[in-house]
């Protein structure tokens, strides 16, 4: 949204706020220092997920893995 990314996953309970315009490589998490934006990130994300269709597909169980044989 603009030059603010909201990063949710990676192995985090809570999301990353980042600016990218200031911080490309996504090292200074701002989401500490501006709470109220990772709402309002967080609300658009909610928003738009909602609207979208379930997937049509699904991981094939039975599909070998890069490197199994």
């Amino acid at each position: 949204h603009g030059d603010l990314k909201l990063v949710k996953g990676n192995g985090q309970d809570t999301p990353g706020l980042f600016n990218l315009a200031a911080d490309l490589g996504e090292q200074n998490d701002l989401a500490a220092s501006d709470p109220a934006k990772v709402t309002e990130l967080k609300a658009l994300w909610d928003k738009w997920s909602a609207e979208q269709e379930e997937p049509r597909w699904r991981p094939n169980p039975n599909a070998k893995k890069k490197g199994n044989k």
